[in-house]
């Protein structure tokens, strides 16, 4: 960054300045990522320009202060995404930014030891800035007598590093970015339901958008994905404050179903469903007998009924006494036709079987008993 730049910047942003004494992070908080989330390389950015580096390691802060309280969106902090609120001709000293305050002090006495001190208050990191070079990097740790950092410039290692690889050394720095206020946890828990795991052609299911421990109301974004596809389909708008959709998939296979519940806090957490989509649901046998008992010559009705499978039902119908092995068909096989009359002649206990079928030839059969007297 050009010295004279900077001086400039220094001057469009003072009034922002209010040099706070800085405070401890995590209040012994459990955090909700790990020394291996923390430092993995998908966290940490090179800059974007030639004068952002200042801008740069501020991203990394602010992406770890997102994962240590449990941001599911902290990916989405970007250079270009913070520019518009964070730059005025260079890094403004006190700022917000979904929901993390970070502020700028000059250091007074001993760099290292006042960087050691912060470090160890704020597991996030520290941007570490040299007015001489001038340049900036994110300080991850102090570990084993040696600090750790990441350094935003194109011709240094990308990750993790030493800081002897870096184009400053913190011994030398001059000015500090770092969190200022607590991170907390996010407590909010996605509780979103879905009517079923099962799902058919062009039948709906219901989703429902809810969260328990949410910061006041909340906004959800519906979306899909077939197990074959590499992108997600959002249903309806995203960040709507509507507490419902439905997914109809308009073909057969593994679906993953995702809630997303985002809290006015810009706190984000999903929730996805696995459904398994078939062509037809199940074909359903639900036809009746008129009568379970009745006396010889007398009629009983046999009344066929047929759901869900693939429509345009045909039944059969049959009977036999129970003690023989072989059955009789009432009529024709495959009738359209939803009744038949049975007429028994003798007395004794009757099987009478309905069978129905769809047009995707699935056959399900029913069963009944009748007792026939004298």
């Amino acid at each position: 960054m050009n010295k004279k730049f900077k001086i400039l910047s220094v001057i469009m942003c003072l009034i922002t300045l209010f040099p706070i004494l800085a405070s401890g992070l995590t209040d012994n908080n459990t955090n909700a990522a790990d020394n291996t989330d923390l430092n993995s390389d998908k966290v940490f950015v090179k800059q974007q320009e030639r004068y952002t580096c200042t801008l740069a390691a501020n991203v990394m802060l602010l992406r770890r202060a997102a994962l240590l309280s449990g941001d599911e969106n902290w990916s989405k902090i970007t250079e270009s995404a913070c520019k518009p609120q964070l730059w005025c001709g260079g890094m403004i000293w006190d700022y917000t930014y979904s929901g993390i305050h970070v502020v700028c002090e000059k250091v007074s006495g001993n760099a290292a030891n006042v960087l050691k001190e912060l470090l160890a208050k704020h597991p996030e990191g520290v941007v570490a800035y040299d007015y001489d070079y001038p340049h900036a990097i994110l300080l991850t740790d102090y570990t084993d007598g040696k600090f750790y950092c990441a350094d935003p410039a194109r011709n240094t290692e990308s990750g993790r590093m030493e800081s002897s690889k870096a184009l400053i050394n913190p011994a030398g720095a001059e000015a500090y970015w770092y969190v200022k206020e607590p991170i907390k946890k996010s407590n909010i828990v996605n509780t979103s339901t879905i009517s079923s795991k099962t799902g058919y052609v062009n039948k709906a299911l219901k989703l429902t958008g809810s969260a328990d421990q949410a910061e006041g109301k909340c906004k959800y974004t519906y979306s899909y994905k077939k197990s074959t596809a590499t992108k997600w389909t959002t249903i309806g708008k995203a960040d709507t404050t509507s507490t419902s959709a439905n997914f109809k998939p308009s073909s057969t296979g593994t679906y993953t179903v995702r809630v997303k519940v985002t809290d006015i806090d810009g706190t984000s957490k999903n929730k996805n469903f696995t459904v398994k989509v078939s062509k037809y649901p199940p074909l359903k046998n639900e036809s009746t007998v008129s009568k379970s008992k009745v006396a010889a010559g007398k009629t009983v009705t046999l009344k066929a009924k047929a759901k869900d499978g693939a429509g345009d039902y045909k039944y059969t119908y049959y009977y036999k006494l129970s003690s023989e092995s072989s059955w009789t068909r009432i009529g024709k096989a495959s009738t359209t036709t939803a009744s038949a009359k049975f007429v028994p002649e003798n007395e004794g206990d009757y099987d009478i079987r309905i069978f129905v079928k769809d047009k995707a030839l699935k056959t399900v059969k029913k069963d009944f008993k009748l007792k026939v007297t004298e």
